[in-house]
């Protein structure tokens, strides 16, 4: 038996007897607090796979526009680029 100081009263530990597995995980499964908490992780889990992806195709997108200037417009990338710098005489 322990004391709870909460209630001020004995209660039977739940290790007394041969089924305390079972109060274990029936303790596990009826909180709802720890299952919140699951389902934040796997919500936030899920958000950084779907970022993830989201990333991957909009660089696949970007990639082949690139793919059709430079085919359509092959001088069009001359003006993307820096001018050389010019010696400077003095």
């Amino acid at each position: 038996m322990q004391y709870n100081r909460l209630n001020f009263q004995y209660q039977e530990s739940p290790h007394a007897n041969a089924f305390s597995g079972f109060f274990a995980i029936r303790q596990e499964l009826y909180d709802w607090r720890l299952w919140v908490g699951r389902a934040v992780v796997l919500a936030f889990a899920a958000l950084a796979g779907l970022i993830v992806v989201a990333f991957t195709w909009l660089t696949e997108q970007a990639f082949a526009q690139f793919v059709w200037l430079k085919s359509s417009f092959w001088w069009g990338l001359c003006f993307g680029r820096q001018c050389p710098p010019l010696p400077l005489s003095g």
